[in-house]
């Protein structure tokens, strides 16, 4: 009998006594953000279990947005071609509830994809791309804004912009044994790297547009720290967090639980996590050793675990509730607790 991976995930233990569980299809517990270094804590490891946990019960729940792996374990493409689809469909109608949401998401997209086209080029959006504009009432705005395209005269920078708008046809991701990756752009310049995870956040709130059966997604998003840390130029830091909340939105109003797993604290503080996991940081926006956080944070034994060198203790913060706890974090044998759930059930 396959069993439901609607059950609780034991993710830890705590340091005084007991399990730390997470409920995490349901949507009040679907928001997790995980901060900490890459290297000198479980982080990684832990949310490889997870989902490895989560693909064990269902291969098709998991989705990984990540930029800190090679293409190495790949087990073959899995590409989606979802982008398009959503732009032939015209702005909801006057009485679609939240239509407004819907139709800022998809310009969000849109425009930032051509906003950082600019960039890379050096010009202006509307320099780069004269006349575009959209019909809302018949199409998305890329479909629009490929008929400009079409009016220009032929030209090298005609064909650039030609090849970037086809990229959008088809993204690829990959499938694994912990689930569907997209592997973001490491190598490129900062406008190469943020289309890149622009592409990945956009296919994947498309994807989730184009299902028509009831499916509980979990995805796990590594955003590369470089483009959240203040030096980072505020335009891309301001595409970067509008990506990650429209992520974020759809566990509001899909069956999608979020982890975003980041190495900076930008932007958890300005969006909706319930859950928070802070492990020890080292060259990001949050310095936990800094006295003035120390104090803020006001739990002796977990400065007292790092100190021995103990990477796999962490706190845990439920927003909800202002609950704190000190557990120590498994990067392996994260299973399910179905006796817990019966249990719940019976009370």
């Amino acid at each position: 009998m396959v069993k439901s991976i609607e059950s609780p995930l034991v993710v830890g233990d705590l340091v005084n006594e007991g399990e730390l569980a997470w409920f995490w299809w349901v949507e009040e517990h679907s928001r997790l953000a995980i901060v900490g270094d890459n290297q000198k804590t479980v982080k990684r490891r832990m949310t490889k279990s997870i989902s490895q946990s989560v693909v064990s019960r269902d291969p098709n729940a998991v989705y990984w947005i990540t930029g800190e792996e090679d293409q190495s374990s790949v087990q073959g493409i899995h590409p989606l071609e979802s982008i398009m689809w959503v732009e032939e469909f015209p702005d909801p109608p006057e009485d679609f509830e939240d239509r407004h949401v819907f139709i800022n998401q998809r310009l969000f997209f849109a425009t930032s994809f051509l906003n950082l086209l600019a960039r890379k080029k050096g010009m202006d959006r509307r320099e780069l791309l004269p006349g575009a504009s959209y019909r809302g009432h018949m199409e998305g705005p890329i479909i629009g804004f490929g008929r400009a395209l079409e009016r220009m005269e032929e030209s090298p920078h005609k064909t650039w912009l030609a090849e970037q708008f086809d990229s959008l046809t088809q993204i690829d991701w990959y499938k694994t044994q912990e689930g569907f990756k997209y592997h973001l752009n490491r190598s490129g310049d900062l406008e190469e790297r943020a289309l890149s995870f622009l592409k990945a956040a956009w296919s994947f709130w498309t994807f989730i547009a184009q299902q028509d059966v009831p499916q509980q997604f979990l995805l796990i998003v590594e955003p590369p720290k470089e483009l959240l840390l203040p030096d980072v130029d505020p335009g891309i830091r301001d595409i970067m967090k509008e990506a990650i909340s429209i992520l974020n939105y759809l566990t509001e109003v899909t069956t999608t639980t979020l982890i975003l797993s980041s190495e900076a604290f930008f932007p958890i503080p300005e969006l909706n996590f319930r859950h928070k996991l802070f492990f020890e940081t080292a060259n990001s926006d949050l310095d936990f050793w800094d006295p003035v956080n120390r104090e803020s944070i006001d739990i002796p034994d977990l400065y007292r675990s790092w100190e021995r060198g103990e990477n796999e203790v962490g706190m845990w913060e439920d927003a909800a509730t202002g609950e704190r706890y000190l557990a120590r974090f498994r990067e392996a044998e994260i299973a399910f607790d179905d006796e817990l759930l019966e249990q719940m059930k019976a009370e």
